[in-house]
């Protein structure tokens, strides 16, 4: 259950494009 990391993790990846 690691939605929480998941999403930062990929809310970071998205937000540098």
């Amino acid at each position: 259950m690691q939605s929480l990391s998941n999403r930062t993790d990929w809310e970071v990846k998205e937000r540098e494009k």
